[in-house]
C-alpha cells in the first residue's frame, strides 16, 4: 500500500451544513503529492484472499495473520473444509475426518460456511454427515493431502432432499428452510392409561390419543416447537387403597416460535371411575358382561378412531387415527383393553391395534397369595395407545397380611409428531 504524502498534514476544510447548526461537512485541504491507498477492506483482506485460508467475508486481518503465522514457519499445513448450497452460499452441516482433528474427529461447520484448522502434515479422509433434515452433504473431495506451510481446501455441498417423510417422538426445536413452502403435519396425543382395582369386579382400559392431520403448510422459513405428549401414566392400586382412575395422556403441539400453535391433538382422557365414559383418538376398551347362561358380551379397544365395545366403552374422535389421515397410512391411538371377575371367573376384553391388554385376576375364599405381589396390564403398544386395565377381586381374609399386593394398569403410549414434504 502507498501512504499519503500531504503538504499540510491535518489540515481540513469545515463547510457550514445549511439550515443545521453547529454542523459541518469536512474535507481534506492537506494538498497531498500522494494520495496514496484508502485502508478500506478491498485494499486490507478481500473476500477471496480471506477464502484461501478459510475464513468468511467477516474476517479481519488478523484472523489470516494468526493461521500465517503458525503453519508458514513448516510446522503445519492448513486444512479448510468448505461447505455451499447449490447456488455457492454458505451451508452448515457436519462431517467426520480421519485422522482427528483438534482432538476430535467430529468436525461442524457453521453457518459461516467453512472450517479451518491447522494440522500435521498427512492425508485426511473426509465423510460427510448431517446438513439438516430437509438437506443431505455432498462431499466432492473425500481425501486431500496436506504438505507443510500450504493451505488444502475440501469441498461440500448441501443439497435439498426435494421430499421426505420424518417421524419426531421427543420434543425438537426445527428450521424449515425458506425453499419449502408446502409441509404435511401429523400429530399424536398421548394415550391414557388403563384403570386399575384390587377389590373392584370390572375395569376399563385407556383410550387413545387424538389426531390431527394439517395438509399444504407453508410456514417456509419458520421455526417450529414440538412438544410431544406424554403417554398417560400406570394407575397403581395398592392393598387397602381400592381402585385407582387411569390418568390422562399429554397434548402433543406444534408451534411457530414465537408465534402460534398450528398444531393440537389432545392426549386420550382419563376415567375417574369404572362406570364413567372417556374419550380419546380411539375409544378405551369397555368390560366383558354377562349376556346369558355362559355367554359374555363384546369388550373390545378402538381402533382407528372409533368407540370401543363392552360396558361403559369410551368414545373415539369418529375420524380415521392413521399417520396423514391416509388409508394405507400407519396406525395409531388404539384403545386399550379392559376386564371384568364374575361368579368367581375372569374375563379380558381385547385391545384396540396397538392398544394394551387388560390383567385379571379372582381371588376366592381360601385361595392362597401367587407368588410376587405384583399384577399388571399391558403398556399401549403404538405411539398414542392406551393401557390395559388391572382388576383383581378378593377377600381381605383370605390374603396374608405380610402379602400386599399392587394392582398396576398398563401406562399410555407417547404421542407422537411427523413431518411431511
Amino acid at each position: 500500500m502507498k501512504d499519503r504524502q500531504p503538504l499540510h498534514p491535518g489540515r481540513v476544510k469545515m463547510t457550514p451544513v445549511a439550515g443545521q447548526e453547529n454542523t459541518f461537512d469536512m474535507v481534506m485541504a492537506d494538498e497531498p503529492t500522494e494520495a496514496g491507498d484508502a485502508p478500506v477492506k478491498v485494499n486490507l483482506l478481500k473476500d477471496q484472499t480471506a477464502a484461501l485460508f478459510g475464513q468468511g467475508g467477516d474476517a479481519v486481518v488478523d484472523d489470516v495473520l494468526h493461521l500465517l503465522g503458525n503453519y508458514i514457519p513448516t510446522k503445519y499445513g492448513l486444512l479448510i473444509i468448505r461447505c455451499t448450497d447449490a447456488a455457492g452460499n454458505p451451508a452448515a452441516g457436519t462431517v467426520t475426518v480421519s485422522p482427528a482433528v483438534e482432538g476430535s474427529n467430529f468436525i461442524i461447520i457453521g453457518d459461516r460456511g467453512y472450517f479451518s484448522a491447522l494440522v500435521t502434515p498427512g492425508t485426511y479422509t473426509i465423510t460427510a454427515g448431517a446438513a439438516t433434515i430437509f438437506e443431505k452433504l455432498t462431499v466432492y473431495t473425500p481425501s486431500v493431502t496436506v504438505r507443510f506451510g500450504e493451505p488444502v481446501i475440501a469441498s461440500v455441498t448441501a443439497e435439498r432432499v426435494e421430499h421426505g417423510e420424518v417421524d419426531f417422538t421427543a420434543d425438537i426445536t426445527i428450521a424449515i428452510p425458506s425453499w419449502l413452502t408446502s409441509i404435511d403435519l401429523f400429530g399424536v396425543g398421548g394415550g391414557a392409561s388403563g384403570y386399575s382395582s384390587i377389590d373392584n369386579t370390572s375395569g376399563t382400559g385407556g383410550a387413545g390419543g387424538h389426531t390431527t392431520t394439517l395438509l399444504n403448510q407453508n410456514v417456509a422459513g419458520k421455526t417450529l416447537n414440538i412438544k410431544i405428549g406424554a403417554g398417560g401414566a400406570s394407575s397403581v392400586s395398592k392393598y387397602g387403597t381400592s381402585s385407582k382412575a387411569s390418568n390422562a395422556g399429554g397434548e402433543t403441539s406444534v408451534t411457530i416460535s414465537g408465534g402460534s400453535k398450528i398444531l393440537t391433538a389432545n392426549g386420550g382422557k382419563p376415567r375417574s371411575s369404572s362406570s364413567l365414559i372417556s374419550d380419546g383418538g380411539s375409544g378405551g376398551g369397555g368390560y366383558p358382561t354377562q349376556t346369558g347362561s355362559g355367554t359374555m358380551s363384546s369388550a373390545v379397544g378402538g381402533s382407528d378412531g372409533a368407540a370401543g365395545t363392552g360396558q361403559s366403552a369410551g368414545n373415539g374422535q369418529g375420524s380415521t387415527t392413521r399417520k396423514f389421515g391416509d388409508p394405507n397410512g400407519t396406525l395409531y391411538a388404539g384403545g386399550g383393553a379392559g376386564a371384568s371377575i364374575l361368579s368367581g371367573n375372569t374375563y379380558l376384553g381385547t385391545p384396540g391395534s396397538g392398544g394394551g391388554a387388560a390383567y385379571a385376576h379372582y381371588y376366592g375364599t381360601g385361595s392362597p397369595p401367587v407368588t410376587g405381589k405384583i399384577h399388571k396390564g399391558t403398556d399401549g403398544q403404538t405411539y398414542g395407545s392406551g393401557g390395559g386395565a388391572c382388576i383383581t377381586s378378593l377377600k381381605v381374609a383370605d390374603w396374608d397380611y405380610d402379602y400386599k399386593p399392587e394392582c398396576h394398569s398398563g401406562a399410555g403410549k407417547q404421542g407422537l409428531v411427523s413431518i411431511r414434504w
